[in-house]
């Protein structure tokens, strides 16, 4: 099953903005609690976009929140949003 990412053009509505971070944190609990051991990472584009990557694991979970397939992201500029940390481990360099 392929890997999901979901892009966000305007990274501060997602993380800043009072309207966007209770439905955010909402969904990511949902998440840590239906998938254990799985995780979300992000990385910040330099646009200031935030793009979100959901895992084989929680491809569902990334297409839900309106993902769409992708290849694997690489380590580089790669951040661990919620979940298991070793998720980063196993990505390409």
């Amino acid at each position: 099953m392929p890997w999901s990412s979901k892009r966000f053009p305007d990274g501060l509505v997602v993380f800043g903005s009072a309207i966007g971070l209770m439905p955010m944190k909402e969904m990511f609990d949902a998440f840590a609690a239906t998938h254990p051991g799985a995780a979300i990472l992000s990385r910040l584009d330099a646009d200031k976009s935030v793009v979100l990557f959901f895992p084989p694991v929680a491809w569902e979970f990334g297409r839900m929140m309106g993902g769409s397939d992708c290849e694997p992201p690489s380590r580089e500029n790669l951040a661990l949003l919620i979940g298991d940390a070793s998720a980063l481990e196993q990505l390409p360099g």
